[in-house]
């Protein structure tokens, strides 16, 4: 049941940052940094990296081989997940909530829309459909209708970062049975399914059908972060099997190419959409085992905090790179997944040292950020 459109790389938007303070907790691992009014776990950032990686490997379809279906087993609800999981920090009003992620959110997506039709119609030296594109992006991007395919998952997160301060309050059992619902109705009752059909401005239709991702990241990161705090040996214990079954799953996964669960289904009504969750969940924490090994890498916690930019950045590096490098007598050629790994670190180091840089000082202007 998991879509395979065109995923947006995630963005934890929490980069407010003006000055570092890291706290320690149980035994060193709850490294936390505060910037501003923000603090951030380091798996997070992690977490985030690893998945903006496997969201430029997907995106290149079947020449990734085996990763192509592997990496949409996992990225998109790994991102409303770990959304999600930075609502911990933040307590804002509705109409406070409202305009700072208008800002971090809908600001940078105009900017970048209109920045890749800027750089598509030089590179195609016409103006056909442009009107078209521009309606398109004033509307939000509807996924699967816009040139830059990944734009679509900014707004989708701006609609589940407005509702959610409506709903914090509720208990964590009713949040998550909230979502359920919520998700159920969407995918049984709208027709067409927007996983696989979205028509919704803004992607309204595809934050109800995720949303249960995000909600289940709040609900969840407290207890993931206790369990991965944890020094006792009983916690210990409990960390690594649960982090190993779930990395043996990922491999059971990659090598039978599975979508979901299904031979554990059981005979019951709905188990299926149940299963699917299931799924996505030991996936996510697969990852998120995967990033507490690696939560004391700076360089990857800062890729990790950069994923607005890489997300907003993709199409337009997959369009201009392979012409630069012409340029200079180096053609790009994906002849293996191998060569398709590479290429997607290349891709990111050659936008967190030229690109990035640049539009944060742009942005920052407008949206009052880093």
């Amino acid at each position: 049941m998991g879509c395979r459109g065109n995923a947006a790389a995630f963005l934890l938007c929490n980069s407010e940052d003006n000055g570092i303070l890291e706290k320690t907790g149980t035994g060193g691992m709850m490294r936390m940094e505060k910037t501003g009014q923000k603090e951030r776990i380091t798996w997070i950032d992690v977490a985030k990296c690893l998945g903006i990686f496997a969201i430029y490997i997907g995106h290149f379809g079947a020449d990734a081989g085996l990763l192509y279906s592997f990496v949409f087993q996992f990225h998109l609800p790994l991102f409303f997940f770990l959304s999600g999981c930075v609502q911990i920090f933040h307590q804002r009003s509705f109409l406070d909530n409202l305009k700072v992620v208008t800002k971090r959110l809908l600001v940078p997506f105009f900017f970048f829309g209109l920045l890749y039709l800027g750089v598509m119609v030089i590179h195609e030296n016409n103006t056909d459909g442009l009107l078209k594109h521009l309606l398109t992006l004033s509307t939000g991007a509807t996924r699967n209708q816009f040139p830059a395919g990944s734009l679509w998952f900014l707004t989708c997160l701006w609609v589940m970062d407005m509702i959610f301060p409506l709903m914090r309050k509720l208990k964590p059992v009713l949040l998550a049975l909230i979502a359920l619902a919520i998700q159920v109705v969407t995918i049984k009752v709208l027709n067409p399914c927007p996983l696989f059909d979205p028509r919704l401005w803004y992607n309204v239709d595809s934050a109800f059908c995720y949303f249960v991702y995000y909600l289940l990241g709040f609900v969840l990161v407290q207890p993931i972060q206790k369990l991965l705090a944890s020094e006792s040996r009983k916690g210990q214990i409990g960390k690594h099997v649960a982090g190993i079954l779930c990395l043996i799953y990922a491999a059971y996964v990659f090598v039978s190419r599975a979508e979901f669960i299904s031979p554990l289904y059981w005979n019951l009504p709905g188990y299926d959409m149940f299963g699917t969750l299931l799924h996505y969940l030991t996936m996510c924490f697969a990852v998120i085992y995967v990033a507490w090994w690696l939560k004391d890498l700076a360089s990857l916690q800062s890729i990790g905090r950069d994923t607005l930019y890489l997300c907003g950045n993709e199409n337009l590096l997959k369009l201009a790179v392979p012409i630069a490098a012409q340029m200079i007598g180096l053609p790009i050629t994906l002849f293996s997944p191998l060569a398709v790994v590479l290429y997607s670190a290349l891709l990111i180091l050659v936008a967190r040292y030229t690109v990035i840089p640049l539009e944060k000082r742009l942005l920052s202007r407008w949206t009052g950020g880093r």
